[in-house]
């Protein structure tokens, strides 16, 4: 009766030890993203879900893109709020307006070649700008593969490289 006792309780203890054993993950261990990217060394910003750059975000998103918040856009290059974001690796900047008639006076001081606004040389040379009602986004001019996804999602450039 002890013999049995003794194997009841040793096969307990092998159980616990199972189930203990895989719930012992390494906390170094890499994170992915939903997309099986790493995200180590990364930290996103949140945006409103209520807000033109959520809703520009999540259609990049659906197109299969990878695309992350970074950080506030410092400097601005539009008196509004601004994001620094990457679009599969790509940096980009994403601004939100108001409404249509603010968007349409900041994509006016945009000079048609988007070497400039309102006058000013942009400081990383020559941008490509995209607009949608409340919002415009900039790349930098060249980068084809981010160029094709903005013309893919948003339409033409309205200023910059063509």
């Amino acid at each position: 009766m002890a013999n049995r006792a003794s194997r009841t309780v040793r096969n307990l203890l092998l159980v616990a030890m199972l189930l203990w054993l895989p719930a012992c993950g390494r906390d170094d261990a890499p994170r992915l993203d939903d997309q099986g990217e790493s995200v180590e060394g990364t930290t996103e910003m949140e945006i409103d879900v209520a807000t033109p750059s959520f809703g520009i975000i999540n259609i990049l998103r659906a197109s299969g893109n990878r695309v992350r918040v970074i950080a506030t856009a410092t400097p601005a290059l539009f008196p509004t709020t601004g994001y620094r974001i990457t679009i599969n690796g790509e940096p980009a900047e994403l601004y939100e307006f108001e409404d249509g008639a603010a968007t349409a006076q900041a994509a006016a001081s945009v000079s048609p070649d988007g070497k400039s606004i309102a006058g000013k040389e942009m400081a990383n040379g020559e941008g490509q700008f995209f607009k949608t009602e409340k919002t415009i986004v900039v790349c930098k001019a060249g980068d084809a593969g981010t160029v094709a996804v903005l013309e893919s999602a948003l339409g033409k450039a309205f200023a910059g490289s063509r």
